[in-house]
């Protein structure tokens, strides 16, 4: 799915959570810190929210929630940087190949050593898209 022609950056100077999800371009909605929220249909709506695991301000990924307004959580699915991401070059040494991560300090968040391509950040919005569009 996709095509992973050269190596554009995609949007990496992004200041701040809320920026970071406006930049994946998953969805329009209500964003709230790290979780982007939007309706579904009538009875669902759906969360896509950055998540760590494992590591404080460490985040390796996107969780999507679906969420029926009358039960609760019906399903959830991590989304990991890694499995779709594609590193633009870097000659940095302690680049690791396919590891991604956005690293959060104080007033900084940014992607750490590896930055993706836009094609490839493409793709794993996409499949959110996809996975999401099931459930209307």
């Amino acid at each position: 799915m996709g095509h992973y022609k050269g190596y554009r950056l995609m949007k990496t100077d992004f200041t701040s959570f809320p920026d970071f999800m406006r930049s994946c371009k998953i969805e329009t909605g209500q964003i709230v810190n790290k979780t982007l929220t939007f309706k579904l249909d009538k009875e669902k709506n759906a969360t896509v929210s950055l998540v760590t695991t494992g590591t404080h301000e460490h985040y390796t990924g996107l969780t999507v929630k679906i969420i029926s307004k009358s039960t609760g959580v019906i399903e959830s699915l991590f989304f990991p940087f890694d499995d779709y991401l594609i590193a633009l070059p870097n000659s940095n040494p302690h680049a690791k190949e396919g590891k991604f991560h956005i690293w959060h300090n104080i007033n900084e968040i940014r992607w750490y050593i590896n930055a993706p391509t836009d094609d490839s950040m493409e793709v794993m919005t996409q499949e959110i898209r996809d996975y999401c569009s099931r459930w209307e």
